[in-house]
């Protein structure tokens, strides 16, 4: 009698600890869509050739060359990285008991355009980190630049907060749609309205990310890279 009460107590104990236990956050993985030109990925095993349908997680770096891009989708949200970019998937991380993602890009240099569609939860992240920048949203379409130390935000719908890397301890400045703001070490944050070529690129390539035009292409994704101090 007494080992069947030690046993149903031990069965008790581990069933309470097993229905407590927390699934620890593990990385995701993106995909990879719609690309073009020359795109390779950075990853443990080594740089190779990217291709419509592989995956890139936690620590991937994604590098386009001139006249190059590629999408990546990370379940409801996805990423443009434009041409003439170097940006590392610097944390994707999914935790299924909490039922929060948090996801981080770091862009070296060049451009990334955010297309964030998921409907984001308390406990939720999406970043993405410059040279000199942080970004943050809570659902939008935008897009980063940097060059030189340099960097642009630009807001197309949405709400984006923005600091400053090199100041964290001053208060950052939210952006909304329509507007941008440039970052420089050596200046203050300014929030500046977007001119109508920037609103029209900007949508233009939200537009191109739903697939490739095989005949056109995507409007105006591989156009130049615009300067980082670009008038709004």
């Amino acid at each position: 009698m007494i080992r069947r009460i030690q046993t149903g107590i031990l069965i008790t104990a581990l069933l309470a600890f097993a229905t407590c236990k927390k699934d620890l956050p593990e990385p995701g993985q993106g995909t990879i869509g719609a690309l073009t030109g020359s795109v390779t990925i950075d990853s443990k095993s080594g740089i190779r050739s990217a291709a419509t349908g592989d995956t890139v997680t936690q620590g991937d770096t994604v590098s386009t060359k001139e006249k190059s891009f590629v999408d990546i989708a990370f379940g409801e949200n996805s990423i443009r990285v434009l041409e003439n970019s170097s940006a590392q998937i610097s944390e994707h991380l999914i935790d299924k008991t909490a039922g929060t993602i948090q996801t981080g890009i770091t862009l070296a240099n060049g451009g990334v355009f955010s297309k964030v569609m998921r409907k984001m939860v308390p406990g939720d992240s999406y970043t993405i980190k410059t040279p000199t920048s942080v970004a943050s949203v809570r659902g939008t379409n935008f897009m980063v630049r940097s060059k030189n130390g340099a960097g642009v935000i630009s807001c197309l719908t949405g709400k984006i907060q923005v600091r400053k890397k090199d100041d964290p301890a001053a208060p950052p400045v939210e952006i909304a749609s329509g507007e941008g703001v440039a970052i420089d070490k050596d200046s203050d944050l300014a929030v500046k309205k977007l001119s109508d070529d920037e609103v029209k690129m900007l949508t233009e390539i939200l537009d191109s990310m739903s697939g490739i035009q095989k005949d056109k292409g995507p409007a105006r994704a591989n156009r130049p890279f615009p300067s980082a101090d670009a008038k709004h």
